[in-house]
């Protein structure tokens, strides 16, 4: 099943690019995410309302979570299924790295990269955040199988041979808030040696302080805002 309802037409899909979903497409992905499958707060009521409370009802939930993991990365999965491999793990981590906080590279706050938005609740500090971070961080470890992602200041690769490479830092395809994240993350710790957030540690970087720096200006023509 795919989610085109979620998609520019034409081209590769800009990771700027988000429509809130109709109800028809929200219905889609529904099925998509939970095939015969109830979330966990849906389970849950039933149980109780069924009489099945206290620790019978954690323990059915709890052997139970796994399906409901499998089930949300698969959705993660069809989200990017229409990019490049490259294009579509650099996505999750542009993601995992987030927005917000000080100088706007700590993470802080809850939005999403847009075209994830379509995913639960679409917020990572939402009741459901943790699980699709979770999810989407499975979905990395598929895409990039046993690769490295490679991630230099004009392109990204896979890390394979005969692998190609994608120029990513077009702000027309990255938002600037994330642009400017990443970018900046990369940046400071090449100039300062400080710690990078920790999902750029399975990265391989490329390039040198003067490389970002310039990527780094060029998300930042403007003051980028969540």
């Amino acid at each position: 099943m795919r989610i085109a309802c979620a998609k520019a037409d034409g081209g590769i899909t800009p990771l700027a690019y988000h429509q809130v979903p109709t109800g028809q497409c929200q219905q889609s992905l529904r099925k998509l995410v939970y095939p015969g499958m109830e979330t966990r707060k849906a389970m849950s009521d039933r149980l109780e309302s069924q009489g099945v409370t206290g620790p019978a009802r954690d323990l059915l939930l709890a052997v139970t979570a796994s399906a409901r993991h499998q089930a949300r990365v698969e959705a993660a999965l069809a989200v990017v299924e229409h990019l490049p491999r490259p294009l579509a793990a650099l996505a999750i981590v542009l993601d995992a790295v987030g927005v917000g906080g000080t100088k706007g590279l700590e993470g802080r706050a809850t939005a999403r990269l847009p075209i994830f938005r379509q995913l639960g609740k679409g917020r990572k500090q939402a009741s459901d955040g943790d699980a699709w971070s979770a999810a989407l961080l499975s979905a990395l470890f598929k895409i990039v199988g046993t690769g490295t992602l490679v991630l230099g200041p004009t392109a990204v690769s896979l890390g394979e041979r005969d692998s190609d490479e994608f120029g990513w830092n077009d702000q027309d395809f990255i938002p600037k808030p994330w642009g400017h994240a990443l970018s900046g993350n990369v940046l400071v710790h090449l100039a300062t040696g400080s710690p990078l957030p920790e999902v750029l540690t399975n990265v391989r970087l490329e390039g040198d302080v003067s490389g970002w720096a310039t990527v780094f200006n060029r998300f930042n023509e403007e003051a980028p805002t969540p």
